[in-house]
């Protein structure tokens, strides 16, 4: 049973591995793609999209694998199941990304809110 959980957890550590360089690997693409697009996203919510893309596809490569166990579907079947999630992911990703704000849509910024305008008067300590 020992070689059993270690074999569980090498496959649960392998899985998020992966799924964490496949994000990364995306989101490169993903952000070149949106600024194109002309959709604010930033690097960091380029990889968080394309982490949270990468969900609907992995669900569906488990689904794929739970019924070609219980003997509800063949081996073809299995095989063009699984290997769309790949192509689901990034349906997924492209369809998110389109979903975005556009950068052109963003409020301009004014001035600062936390910029005085009144001079410190002399009830302020610290002006000199």
């Amino acid at each position: 049973t020992m070689i059993l959980w270690i074999a569980g957890i090498g496959v649960v550590a392998w899985l998020f591995l992966s799924w964490f360089a496949l994000a990364t690997a995306y989101c490169v693409f993903v952000r070149i793609f949106a600024f194109f697009k002309d959709r604010r996203l930033t690097l960091l919510g380029s990889w968080k999209l394309c982490a949270a893309a990468l969900l609907p596809a992995a669900l569906m490569a488990g689904g794929s694998i739970l019924l070609y166990g219980l003997g509800l579907i063949d081996l073809l079947r299995f095989l063009l199941l699984f290997n769309s999630h790949i192509i689901l992911g990034w349906v997924y990703v492209m369809l998110s990304l389109l979903r975005l704000p556009r950068a052109s849509d963003a409020r301009p910024v004014t001035r600062n809110p936390f910029d005085s305008e009144k001079p410190a008067g002399p009830s302020n300590p610290f002006t000199s």
